[in-house]
């Protein structure tokens, strides 16, 4: 059986900032298992996305927490992406995330 009309990915839509740019309005990024199925991979395409010189080496939730399977990432939550510099921790990140 065909189905018809629009077909819809699921997966869970994330909202991604550069870590140490508090000006940076984020870049919502669709996390999927067709498109991703390691974190290494969604650490590459956000270098990319992000416009990032150095390579994503780490991902932090809004608490500060790191995150190190996909599986940990929910839908509608925010994230900063931290290359080799390391996370910078401003008391503002708390009210931009």
């Amino acid at each position: 059986m065909q189905k018809f009309g629009t077909q819809v990915e699921k997966g869970k839509r994330v909202l991604f900032f550069k870590n140490g740019e508090l000006n940076h309005k984020g870049e919502n990024i669709l996390i999927s298992d067709k498109k991703f199925k390691t974190i290494d991979q969604l650490k590459v395409e956000l270098a990319r996305v992000l416009q990032l010189s150095m390579p994503v080496m780490k991902i932090y939730d809004k608490d500060l927490k790191l995150i190190k399977e996909l599986e940990e990432i929910v839908d509608a939550g925010r994230y900063i992406a931290v290359c080799k510099d390391g996370l910078i921790k401003d008391k503002r990140v708390s009210c931009i995330i």
